[in-house]
């Protein structure tokens, strides 16, 4: 089954640790901790898309079961 929450949260986590590596390079503090508020911002919108989904099938699959 198609489940076209988890691709985004996917998505997310790469985008997240793409700029986790990108954060690694920089010596500066200040920019790379915005760097870093910005990859957990998008592992929470990754978990959020996986709750999102599980729900949706679970949903699906109590309907189905009636």
């Amino acid at each position: 089954m198609y489940d076209p929450g988890s691709d985004k949260a996917a998505e997310y986590r790469v985008q997240a640790e793409y700029i986790r590596t990108m954060a690694r390079q920089i010596s500066l503090n200040e920019p790379r901790n915005k760097l870093l508020g910005a990859a957990r911002h998008l592992d929470l919108l990754a978990d959020e898309e996986e709750r999102k989904a599980w729900h949706a099938a679970s949903q699906s699959a109590s309907k189905s079961e009636a």
